[in-house]
């Protein structure tokens, strides 16, 4: 099955975004440093990369940019994949690992995604905590089932995590660093730093990226994962009103952690945004919802 996320195409809105910011970038630099503007092949290579690497999340539709390959993404995927099982205990729980193969696969139909390798395993892990690696390995801390309380719950775990794997979140954080990278080499180059001017540069350069771009990008992925998982979820036949629910219990298992105080110091949006935008977004996953075979809560899971 073809890969719905990818198009033939750059994305208009990441054409427009990106024909705009390069082309300011480079004109401004080239007036300061001559010798970099000189270099315009340079800069024209890394803008059609990056043009050409644009593509769009599934179901929100947010442009994105896209360098690794998604041959890379799925070989580290599967590496991480087997060192964690190598390193973890597998519950060998006969009922538990039955409801979580039967609601993993509930919610791996619903993504449309076939060419997935779907696996799901639960460790035995009190961290309350869940992954999908690229390919569908799914990964469940049996600390989160408490929390999870039904089969409901488990596929709002599921279907946001999965979210994650289907857009790609780790590979786009990547391809940005990526491109964040190449453009302290061009201006490397244009510069002729020294060693120690290098290092402050790419310090000073490191930190703005992070609180410029890499936080906001990490709470807009999770964001992005919470509204794909209610519609996933939701064309699984779980009722997506239940993620709401286990995420309020998620933030009061939550409350006694430190985390920074101001939101555009966190990786992850405030329990506050996450539980405002899945309200707004629980209409949207009803009519999803409406569309299935309802299953509700399901069974409850302890």
């Amino acid at each position: 099955m073809t890969n719905p996320t990818t198009t033939s195409a750059p994305n208009e809105l990441c054409k427009k975004l990106f024909e705009g910011s390069l082309f300011v970038e480079k004109v401004s630099l080239g007036r300061l440093f001559p010798q970099l503007a000189r270099d315009c092949r340079v800069w024209g290579a890394l803008a059609l990369a990056v043009l050409v690497s644009c593509q769009s999340a599934p179901i929100t539709h947010r442009p994105q940019l896209m360098i690794m390959d998604g041959k890379t993404e799925l070989a580290l995927g599967n590496e991480v994949y087997r060192d964690m099982i190598s390193q973890a205990t597998v519950v060998k729980d006969a009922r538990l690992n039955r409801l979580m193969v039967t609601v993993g696969r509930r919610v791996a139909a619903a993504t449309g995604r076939e060419d997935m390798d779907w696996e799901f395993t639960l460790v035995d892990t009190e961290a309350p905590n869940a992954y999908c690696l690229p390919g569908g390995k799914v990964v469940i801390n049996s600390g989160i089932l408490p929390i999870a309380q039904n089969e409901a719950g488990l596929a709002a775990v599921m279907a946001h995590e999965a979210g994650h794997a289907i857009a790609r979140h780790g590979a786009e954080r990547g391809s940005h660093a990526r491109v964040r990278d190449l453009g302290v080499e061009l201006v490397d180059m244009g510069l002729g730093h020294t060693l120690a001017e290098k290092t402050k540069l790419r310090l000073a350069w490191g930190v703005d990226f992070v609180i410029s771009l890499a936080l906001p990008f990490s709470r807009t992925h999770e964001l992005e994962a919470d509204e794909m998982g209610l519609i996933y979820m939701a064309r699984a036949g779980y009722d997506p009103r239940e993620a709401m629910e286990f995420w309020k219990r998620m933030a009061e298992y939550g409350q006694g952690e430190k985390r920074p105080m101001l939101d555009f110091l966190s990786t992850h949006p405030t329990d506050k945004t996450r539980l405002w935008k899945i309200q707004l977004l629980i209409p949207r996953a009803m009519k999803e919802y409406d569309k299935t075979v309802k299953l509700g809560m399901g069974e409850d899971i302890l």
